[in-house]
């Protein structure tokens, strides 16, 4: 159905609007991984946001296994004790452990009957009795796993949910960190179940309060976060190394960071061409500089979401049914530039912009405004076939299509050449032969009439008894309409002589006069268009143009060769052979007018005489 009419378009733009809402607002819920590629985008190339200026890492590396090759992991906790108490001496707040101790060495060392089983956890115990050393909860399978009794027992007042924190680093369905976890829901109050940087953060804010999920406010890709390596803290004269120093009022994070190390993890930064994962003690530490700067990724209400794809919904259409249709992809891929541009900056000031939900509202405001003229230009076609299918050629009605050439109900003044064509001694044939036969005569002419005005680029305007009115240059536009017109004029009394032979042959014996035509061309300004009412219009020329022309066909008969045409039209078209000039005095004006008698085209070997 076509939308022409103010209600259907009124109707396709509210659905064309809501559509663009829903599929803005719902295509991120049913697949966010499509927005999580642009945020993620938008993370990697927004680089370091903010310093990391509260917490260091302080890594168990290559270079500190190397200076204690004899001495497994699990039997480290001596040395995670020595390099917290240097990190606490060197005026650090407080020290997370992010290793986990599930087995006591000084348990395993009982078992094997040694002396220093008594006391070779003591001084990490004694630590974690500070309350300034914290040690790691992490979630496995279905249960949470718990550093070995021997060291939660030192937990001041056995409270483990001062000195416990998860260490639980949950990625998004894809696998990738995204969200900080600050807390989960125990059923009993006791366990552990605040995460390992909110501990932290509340050593230096006490009354820090964050939503229980959040998504993260990264400070930097890997590597932002300032690391040490431990053995500078288990060096004899530790707390004369100024790097050591430079510990006081820091958050500390013990962590591995060696070869082989199995704590690494993707996140935004871990795709493109310069991926890297990021280590889990590295995580903790930029969570925790996130909390305590009071960072927060801000994203749009639900409410103001659905607003804003309203409003640009709203706008977009508008503005692409303004264009031309060549603007339209521009316009839209423009429009979807800058909605990345805008997700970029957003990122870069801890807020995110719903991109995939902005950019989906637009691509179903430029299909619907491609639909839109797709189904005009289908009505268009229609309409101008309706109007001019019969008139003119299916190229000219494809040319007023692609123009903006009026369709409806008016008038245009346009410069053009309107021909007449008349039968000779017509009011004899009719006489002589049965009706039947007259309109035999005359469709026969008529189909040959109007191909040649057709084939020409005419307008075929109507058809008069025994007449043709016919206009070149309207209602498209053609520079050279007084040569078409005589071309078709010269063509006409081509076409005549061959019908006279049809005739002669179809109508023998009935003692018809010879069959021939007269026409009258006459070039000037006019107004044409489809004049009448809503119940009956026609689309016509009006105007002294067309009298004169008809007045020309009438006194074609006098001159030689059946074709008269005024200066005006002679003028415009080289090449001719012409007969006489007279002066016609034409009933109804004041001044003569100059006429020609046309006689064809000029033989190559005669003079130039037009």
């Amino acid at each position: 159905m076509p939308l022409a009419s103010p209600k259907l378009l009124r109707a396709f733009n509210a659905l064309a609007i809501t559509l663009a809402v829903l599929a803005g607002l719902l295509l991120p819920r049913l697949f966010p991984g499509l927005d999580n590629l642009w945020q993620d985008q938008f993370v990697r190339h927004a680089g370091q946001q903010a310093p990391v200026s509260d917490v260091v890492i302080v890594a168990v590396d290559d270079a500190t296994l190397a200076r204690y090759p004899d001495t497994p992991l699990a039997f480290w906790s001596p040395l995670f004790a020595q390099a917290s108490n240097t990190a606490l001496a060197a005026g650090a707040k407080v020290v997370a452990l992010d290793f986990m101790l599930g087995i006591s060495a000084e348990q395993w060392l009982a078992d094997q009957n040694s002396p220093a089983a008594r006391d070779y956890d003591q001084p990490l115990r004694t630590a974690i009795a500070s309350g300034r050393v914290l040690l790691p909860a992490l979630q496995q399978s279905e249960h949470l796993q718990l550093p070995a009794a021997a060291y939660t027992i030192a937990a001041p007042d056995f409270d483990l949910t001062r000195t416990l924190g998860r260490v639980d680093l949950p990625p998004d369905a894809d696998g990738v960190i995204r969200h900080l976890h600050a807390s989960w829901p125990e059923a009993d109050p006791e366990t552990p179940h605040l995460a390992m940087p909110l501990l932290l953060a509340r050593h230096l804010l006490p009354s820090l309060q964050v939503p229980e999920i959040q998504r993260i406010a990264w400070s930097g890709p890997p590597g932002t976060v300032q690391r040490i390596p431990m053995h500078m803290l288990l060096a004899p004269d530790a707390l004369q190394n100024p790097a050591v120093q430079q510990l006081a009022g820091k958050i500390i994070i013990i962590g591995g960071a060696y070869t082989g190390l199995q704590d690494w993890h993707l996140t935004p930064y871990g795709s493109g061409p310069a991926a890297t994962f990021m280590s889990g003690p590295e995580v903790l530490a930029q969570s925790t500089q996130m909390l305590l700067d009071g960072r927060r990724v801000t994203t749009l209400p639900q409410w103001a979401l659905l607003l804003y794809l309203l409003l640009q919904s709203i706008l977009l259409l508008w503005l692409l049914q303004q264009l031309r249709t060549r603007w339209l992809l521009p316009l839209a891929l423009g429009m979807l530039a800058l909605l990345a541009g805008a997700g970029w900056i957003a990122c870069s000031n801890d807020a995110q912009f719903p991109v995939l939900a902005a950019q989906v509202s637009v691509l179903v405001c430029l299909l619907a405004a491609l639909a839109l003229r797709l189904n005009l230009a289908n009505s268009r076609q229609r309409r101008a076939t309706e109007l001019f299918g019969r008139y003119v050629s299916p190229a000219i009605v494809n040319q007023l299509v692609q123009s903006n050439t009026p369709l409806e109900l008016g008038g245009e003044r346009v410069e053009a050449t309107v021909m007449f064509c008349d039968l000779r001694d017509f009011t004899a044939i009719a006489e002589q032969l049965p009706p039947e036969e007259v309109v035999e005569l005359l469709n026969g002419w008529f189909e040959l009439a109007c191909t040649v005005v057709l084939e020409a680029g005419g307008t075929v305007d109507k058809l008069i008894g025994d007449a043709l009115m016919a206009e070149f240059g309207a209602p498209l536009h053609q520079p050279d309409h007084a040569r078409r017109a005589m071309t078709a004029a010269i063509r006409l009394q081509d076409a005549a002589r061959d019908y006279a032979g049809h005739v002669a042959k179809r109508f023998a014996g009935a003692g018809l006069p010879d069959f021939r035509i007269g026409v009258g061309l006459h070039s000037g300004s006019l107004v044409i268009g489809h004049i009448g009412s809503t119940l009956k219009t026609d689309y016509t020329a009006i105007g002294d143009t067309v009298n004169v022309a008809a007045r020309l066909e009438t006194l074609s008969r006098e001159h030689d060769g059946g074709i008269i045409a005024s200066e005006a039209c002679v003028s415009q078209v080289s090449g001719l052979h012409l007969g006489r000039c007279t002066e016609l005095a034409l009933k109804g004006r004041s001044q003569p007018i100059r006429a020609y008698a046309v006689l064809g085209w000029q033989p190559p070997s005669m003079p130039h005489t037009s």
